[in-house]
């Protein structure tokens, strides 16, 4: 994650290849486990009467909300601790791929399954962690590069583009 006040740093040094390691079995468990998941209430809402299937709701939900987060911040982790910026699309490009086969798997299954949006989430969730992960680590590196903090950096951008809009309306008018 990046702070405001500081200079921003092109990549982040402090992962060993024990924490790739974890942090790939981590996603590939996250997916696994927000795959089954529909299935899994389906098996526990037809298992009315036994005891403790209250504990069973609320260990499973709260394992899919944390699936469901790794899915989501996965993706930008990992590419922030590569060393170069060329090298993120071995995550972007699974993420992306992945996510579209996630997409057209709850298309071609919604029309058999009652739960039938909960076969997009692991879809969008993937989507929108790697689309998010490749915007904060160019942004983390351009504003690096320069050297400044991001929120100055983004703060630039956003001036400049104020500045493009407003000169662009005044030429018009």
């Amino acid at each position: 994650m990046f702070r405001f006040e500081e200079v921003a740093v092109a990549y982040d040094t402090d992962w060993t290849a024990g924490a790739w390691w974890l942090a790939i079995i981590a996603g590939v468990l996250a997916l696994a486990y927000v795959l089954i998941a529909p299935y899994l209430a389906g098996a526990l809402l037809n298992a009315e009467g036994r005891r403790g299937i209250g504990w069973l709701w609320f260990l499973g939900g709260a394992v899919l909300i944390a699936a469901a987060i790794a899915l989501l911040i996965l993706p930008g982790a990992m590419m922030r601790h590569i060393p170069d910026h060329a090298g993120v699309w071995w995550v972007v490009i699974p993420g992306l791929v992945l996510a579209a086969v996630l997409g057209i798997r709850g298309a071609l299954m919604g029309a058999y399954d009652p739960w039938k949006w909960t076969l997009w989430v692991p879809a969008l969730l993937l989507l929108a962690g790697t689309v998010m992960g490749l915007i904060s680590d160019a942004l983390n590196r351009a504003a690096a590069a320069v050297p400044m903090s991001v929120g100055t950096f983004a703060a630039v951008i956003l001036a400049g583009a104020l500045v493009l809009v407003l000169t662009a309306a005044n030429k018009r008018a």
